[in-house]
């Protein structure tokens, strides 16, 4: 179990201070899960706009941010950054060990 909570209020001579996390969108799940299992460690929580169901290949969430990009910094922007996750999944589809996996140790600074 983490005690990291209860022994920084040990440690700032807090222990009567209250604990509310917070966060928006996915911090937002990580907020209002946190209060479930740690209802000993938080007092409170604020989760704005998190889905709390998780979700594997959430496409509708990716709609959301293709649709800020465009919106904030234009198609190009979006078209960049396409390019570029798929340069990345092809070096990493090479396998590790592989030059392409190697590239992306170096270029990420990656560390086992």
């Amino acid at each position: 179990m983490n005690k990291s909570i209860e022994l920084v209020k040990q440690l700032k001579n807090t222990e009567s201070s209250k604990v509310i996390t917070f966060g928006g969108s996915y911090t937002g799940n990580l907020a209002a899960w946190f209060k479930a299992i740690y209802p000993h460690l938080s007092d409170g929580s604020i989760s704005s706009s998190g889905p709390l169901v998780a979700e594997t290949n959430f496409s509708a969430y990716m709609d959301v941010v293709n649709d800020a990009m465009v919106y904030y910094s234009g198609q190009e922007c979006v078209d960049s950054f396409t390019s570029a996750a798929e340069a990345v999944a092809s070096l990493y589809s090479q396998g590790v060990g592989s030059a392409g996996y190697q590239q992306l140790e170096t270029d990420f600074a990656t560390c086992e």
